[in-house]
């Protein structure tokens, strides 16, 4: 799944749930830097994905999983 999320500088943070096959993606994002767009940190499961990242691999487990997107 690919992440460039968007939102107005107001939205300090907003989330959305996923349903992947068997898998739940819970994606937060955190906008406390009050910008449009641009991922400045993205993590997946409490991993700090690598700098730059903008995808993730989405796996059909049964599982629960965290997105968090830190805009800047």
């Amino acid at each position: 799944m690919r992440l460039d999320p968007c939102g107005p500088r107001a939205w300090r943070d907003f989330e959305i749930v996923f349903l992947h096959r068997t898998a739940r993606y819970v994606v937060s994002v955190d906008n406390h830097a009050g910008v449009c767009r641009g991922i400045a940190r993205l993590e997946l499961d409490d991993q700090v994905l690598p700098h730059g990242s903008t995808h993730i691999t989405l796996m059909d487990d049964g599982a629960n999983h965290h997105v968090r997107v830190v805009l800047g």
